[in-house]
């Protein structure tokens, strides 16, 4: 009666359904990169199919239903995760000297210190949407995505609910790296240039590798632990996968 005076739709009454946890992702309450609360201990079970989900106390369920926020503390793993992917910065920025070194548009490791002043951090700033604008069309034709700068971080995230496969989620991660690293030194190798344009080009290739940290790590993320008949789909930051 209560549930009929105000008008719910989904009401499921005790008895005559099942038990909720198997109801949720039937009825598609529970999808790939969702947040669940419930005043359950078994709601960690909708981890299964790629949600986020855990059982909280009366108060916090209430805060849920009314407001639609939770509470929650920020997992260490984020930390270690912040630390690989400054190392995998450094493997980016290696490969990009280390052709250099090779193709001969650097003398030695000193001339780096050529594009690490304010000028730089200023192009690392900038190059946030144009490398996210590249992740962006990575995505199937008539996908919806969403670009938006994550201050906290001085950094940049493209995503969307399409979900992706695992060779297109890694081409999409390791693609800003080719056009704005790669790609660069490639220019250099066919098109005559001066010092000018050398420096300028260089630079671009640096910094634009500093910024492919996180991307490296998706795209290693993805190499050992997503099999090949997998399906990648992303809420804002947190990319889950699951089996077709």
């Amino acid at each position: 009666e209560w549930a009929l005076r105000n008008k719910i739709k989904d009401f499921f009454d005790i008895g005559a359904n099942g038990v909720c946890h198997a109801i949720f992702p039937e009825k598609g309450f529970v999808r790939p990169g969702f947040t669940v609360i419930m005043g359950d201990s078994h709601t960690c079970t909708h981890g299964a199919f790629g949600a986020f989900a855990a059982g909280v106390g009366t108060t916090d369920l209430e805060v849920g239903i009314l407001k639609g926020v939770c509470a929650f503390k920020e997992p260490k793993t984020i930390g270690a995760a912040t630390i690989v992917s400054g190392l995998f910065s450094m493997v980016a920025l290696g490969i990009v000297y280390a052709m250099s070194l090779l193709l001969g548009f650097l003398r030695d490791f000193n001339a780096i210190t050529y594009f690490f002043d304010l000028r730089g951090l200023g192009l690392l700033l900038l190059l946030i949407i144009p490398h996210e604008i590249l992740h962006a069309l990575c995505y199937p034709k008539k996908s919806t995505v969403n670009i938006y700068i994550i201050a906290k971080y001085l950094s940049g995230c493209a995503w969307s609910s399409t979900p992706i496969s695992k060779k297109r989620f890694i081409i999409m991660s390791l693609f800003p790296y080719f056009v704005l690293s790669i790609a660069p030194l490639i220019f250099l190798m066919v098109v005559p240039h001066n010092e000018l344009i050398l420096q300028t080009l260089i630079g671009l290739a640096s910094y634009s590798a500093l910024s492919c940290g996180g991307d490296f790590l998706n795209a290693f993320n993805a190499l050992t632990q997503m099999p090949n008949n997998s399906m990648e789909i992303l809420s804002k930051v947190n990319s889950y996968w699951y089996l077709k």
